[in-house]
């Protein structure tokens, strides 16, 4: 994908930078739902969760609309999950 090849170049020039990037609210089409910009390599992807504050739901959990992974070469994805 160019936009998450874009972002690994400009990192790579820039190690000194950290990007946050939001999984994606692709979650309902299940896993390997992460996009652009969060399959780069070099980003922190940040997916939701349910808390016992936010949701009548079980809490805890990732939020069905939180894009998931794994991302297409088989890493993990997303990063970070937080409410």
């Amino acid at each position: 994908d160019s936009t998450a090849r874009s972002v690994d170049s400009y990192l790579a020039g820039n190690s000194g930078s950290l990007m946050i990037v939001a999984a994606g609210n692709d979650g309902k089409s299940g896993p390997n739902s992460m996009n652009s910009p969060g399959l780069a390599k070099n980003v922190l992807s940040v997916g939701a969760s349910y808390t016992s504050l936010t949701s009548f739901k079980d809490y805890d959990q990732v939020a069905e609309f939180s894009s998931e992974g794994p991302t297409p070469d088989g890493r993990i994805a997303p990063l970070v999950v937080a409410p």
